[in-house]
């Protein structure tokens, strides 16, 4: 598990629309788990956190953080 492997997650989900809608459409903690996973993506939620730092970079909530998905920009 990496903070760096989060880092590049966050930057998909940033950059890539179709990624993100399909993300976003898991709507517990285990889909949106499975979802990271089948894409390759293993990171705690903890360095998920160390990744987004302040949250002001994409997504405020994450899958490990709470039942719901918020983000920024993404939730349109």
């Amino acid at each position: 598990m990496s903070v760096e492997v989060a880092k590049r997650f966050i930057d998909r989900m940033k950059a890539d629309e179709k990624f993100a809608k399909r993300f976003l459409e898991c709507r517990d903690p285990y889909a949106r788990r499975a979802f990271e996973e089948s894409e390759g993506y293993e990171f705690s939620s903890k360095d998920a956190k160390e990744a987004r730092g302040d949250g002001k970079n994409g997504l405020k909530y994450w899958s490990g953080d709470t039942m719901y998905v918020r983000t920024i920009g993404l939730d349109r």
